[in-house]
């Protein structure tokens, strides 16, 4: 005699039908709604984008004799994930770089894939550091401003600040043109956490700029107004140095 399935059956059919509709509407967004959002969410995971500074134009004066230029330096980023033990590598870390080592501590354990440790380090912090082969820890090329005459004329050519940006002088009056097209390197994560860094758009040079400026008047002109300074000792003193032809300024100091 045959048996016909009992309303058990049933049920249990009804359930494993709703179960994997269930699953199968789950599949549905993941895959086809919501597979963008999560594609992004993975890129962003194994990879960050950070900006490297182009080097800035040479400044020079009237004779093309350089009064300021860019020289590349390294600077040092950590990768987190990447560092074992935390407490131990900013001991190395501070006795290379001069950083109390509370402070590379707390940098060491958070929750970022990049954080900077220390930009434009000294030649011989580089070299330090580069032989300990501290895992989790890397070095990025930037460009630090250099002032051959030192402090010649640094009144008339300013300064920048750390992201190479002009803050007085002409390197602020001519920033725009000076400070070229800033880069952009990536640092892209491996299914084994391991980091690796490229560059993904090289940064463009500034242009340079000819001053008027001619470097011998402008050392005559800051030797006498020191002289003078000390000799007088005026509330202040200013000293403009100009062709009588063309009315270019030659040097000035103050």
């Amino acid at each position: 005699m045959m048996k016909y399935p009992t309303t058990r059956v049933y049920i249990l059919i009804g359930v494993m039908a709703v179960w994997a509709a269930a699953i199968g509407t789950r599949l549905y967004f993941l895959h086809v709604v919501h597979s963008a959002d999560y594609r992004q969410r993975a890129e962003r995971q194994q990879q960050r984008t950070f900006e490297v500074t182009p080097p800035r134009g040479i400044i020079y004066d009237r004779n093309k004799n350089e009064l300021a230029v860019s020289v590349k330096v390294d600077s040092v980023f950590a990768v987190p994930d990447e560092i074992d033990d935390p407490v131990r590598a900013a001991g190395i870390l501070s006795t290379r770089l001069g950083i109390p080592r509370d402070e590379l501590s707390q940098k060491l354990q958070m929750q970022r894939s990049f954080v900077w440790i220390k930009r434009k380090v000294s030649a011989t912090e580089s070299a330090a550091l580069a032989r300990t082969k501290l895992p989790g820890i890397y070095f990025q090329k930037e460009h630090h401003r250099f002032y051959p005459k030192r402090e010649m004329a640094a009144h008339v050519l300013g300064y920048v600040n750390i992201d190479e940006e002009g803050m007085g002088g002409l390197e602020y009056r001519y920033n725009r043109s000076v400070r070229g097209e800033t880069g952009r390197a990536v640092i892209l994560t491996d299914a084994r956490g391991r980091s690796f860094n490229s560059l993904e758009q090289p940064p463009a040079p500034g242009a340079n700029l000819v001053t008027t400026i001619d470097e011998n008047i402008q050392y005559i002109l800051e030797k006498e107004v020191m002289a003078a300074a000390v000799k007088t000792r005026p509330k202040g003193i200013s000293v403009i140095a100009m062709s009588p032809s063309t009315g270019e300024i030659l040097g000035m100091a103050n």
